[in-house]
């Protein structure tokens, strides 16, 4: 059976969910039965670790070979240093994407190659073309990028049968001068 999962690539967390047949909407949990993916890679002694293992792996961390928050990273044209190799920040988040990947495969017990990626509102061509190059490492068929904003509203109102206007506004965070949490609101 064709599968198309949605994958929410965040700074900290990643998070991937489908709809099953009864359409309902189900997050996919990692080995671990975590829903949540750090979105953080490191290596340590030549071993390549993904997510929560990488998170938790302070050692690393501290002799400069973990990587967190490279979604910041994308589309700025830099390579960054990772254990001693240079890549593009596509090339990291394609570690994370594929992580992912596995995470779907060993739920359904096949091969998953298409997905559907969030990004911020405020990402440029270039970076979305860099968000489906990262898919594409990992082995997905980018069937669509969608706006964070605009897959909030598609959740919030799948399968409900109303006749209202929905208004979402997404206050980022990134860009201001203190830190604030990511925060979306719908009315």
């Amino acid at each position: 059976m064709e599968r198309i999962i949605g994958i929410d690539f965040g700074t900290t967390n990643s998070l991937a969910a489908y709809i099953t047949n009864q359409g309902e909407i189900k997050i996919i949990k990692d080995h671990s039965g975590d829903s949540l993916t750090p979105s953080v890679v490191c290596k340590y002694e030549n071993k390549l670790y993904v997510g929560k293992e990488a998170k938790e792996n302070i050692i690393a961390f501290n002799d400069g070979y973990g990587i967190k928050e490279i979604k910041r990273e994308i589309g700025l044209g830099k390579r960054i240093n990772f254990a001693g190799q240079q890549m593009y920040p596509y090339e990291i988040a394609a570690i994370i994407l594929k992580k992912i990947k596995r995470n779907a495969e060993l739920l359904f017990g096949n091969e998953v190659d298409q997905a559907v990626i969030t990004v911020p509102a405020e990402f440029s061509d270039g970076q979305r073309k860099e968000i489906i190059e990262a898919g594409i490492i990992a082995g997905f068929d980018v069937k669509k990028i969608i706006n964070e904003p605009t897959a909030a509203v598609m959740a919030y109102s799948f399968n409900k049968n109303f006749n209202k206007t929905i208004l979402c506004y997404d206050f980022g965070g990134e860009h201001l001068i203190f830190p604030l949490p990511r925060l979306t609101i719908m009315i």
